[in-house]
């Protein structure tokens, strides 16, 4: 992928509060596409990215910052602040109005979601300690979501294109979940849902939804739905 100067500056930025050469990781690359595609101003972005540095490196911490990620909640929260003290100026005046306009369309309870359970995959594929299958489907997913993440802070999409788009998304990370397990776990799992719901009348489908349940629990992940995190 060709990196552009946003993208440059925002990986330069990163080497310099690391102390040290660092290239964006390819999730990393991903997300600083996404604040640009969002319209958050560069300099908001650097700027989020000193103060957090300072912060942590003022903590005296041994350990260094490993991921863009560690800043996105700074990033927000700074775009965020620039996007209300912008409201009412005239056209024209400071950064594009119509990236203005969609800030406070962008802040809804569903985006939230999205982000919380995109943070959650990003963490779990960071660590990339999931073993295969379930590492590379962990990293499809956050690109996915980074992607639905995007394009919900430009336009309000229908809670129904949302809830199935993620449900899509859970079936090919429980597919792997399954194909990631010992046969002796899966064992274990399923004997633990007849125990707990013994004498229940269910359906096959509803008790496999149950052993899903408990598969993202053993991944500790959370499942890829609006309504339940």
């Amino acid at each position: 992928m060709e990196m552009n100067n946003y993208l440059a500056e925002i990986e330069k930025k990163y080497s310099s509060v690391r102390g040290m050469p660092s290239m964006l990781s390819p999730i990393d690359w991903h997300l600083a596409a996404t604040w640009e595609e969002q319209g958050i101003p560069l300099r908001i972005v650097l700027r989020a990215m000193d103060d957090v540095a300072k912060r942590f490196n003022g903590n005296r911490r041994p350990d260094r910052i490993n991921s863009l990620r560690y800043f996105t909640q700074a990033v927000e929260k700074a775009h965020l602040e620039w996007a209300r003290s912008q409201v009412g100026r005239p056209e024209g005046d400071g950064d594009s109005q119509a990236k203005v306009k969609r800030e406070p369309e962008r802040l809804y309870e569903e985006l939230q979601t999205v982000r919380t359970l995109l943070n959650s995959y990003g963490n779990a594929a960071e660590n990339a300690a999931l073993g295969e299958p379930m590492n590379s489907a962990v990293e499809k997913v956050v690109l996915k979501l980074s992607g639905l993440a995007a394009e919900m802070s430009k336009k309000r999409l229908d809670l129904d294109e949302i809830e199935n788009r993620l449900l899509k998304l859970r079936a090919m990370i429980e597919i792997s979940m399954v194909a990631s397990v010992s046969s002796e776990r899966l064992d274990d799992i399923q004997r633990s849902v007849d125990q707990d719901f013994d004498g229940v009348v269910m359906t096959q489908r509803a008790r496999n939804r149950i052993c899903n349940k408990r598969l993202h629990k053993n991944f500790s992940l959370p499942e890829l739905t609006l309504y339940e995190i």
